[in-house]
């Protein structure tokens, strides 16, 4: 079965959430790195995907970034003490 890039794409954060919410790290640092692959990757595809269809590439905002990655964690860590209590 072959997935056209724009369907993953269009279903890439659910699944990367359950991923990373059903994953054990060791420490926060390994958690942050794996975020900022993950989010560099899903940003070369959908720049890929853009490109063909001949659109401007986009950039991270660095501020909303981490704002938003420090609440998704945040959020993750409550939901895994909910889940441990």
């Amino acid at each position: 079965m072959r997935v056209q890039r724009r369907d993953f794409l269009r279903s890439s954060g659910a699944a990367v959430g359950i991923s990373l919410f059903d994953c054990i790290f060791p420490s926060d640092d390994d958690l942050e790195i794996t975020i900022r692959e993950i989010r560099a990757n899903l940003l070369e595809m959908i720049n890929e995907e853009r490109a063909v269809s001949k659109v401007p590439r986009i950039e991270i905002d660095e501020l909303a970034t981490q704002v938003a990655t420090k609440h998704a964690v945040d959020m993750a860590q409550g939901a895994m003490q909910d889940r441990l209590t």
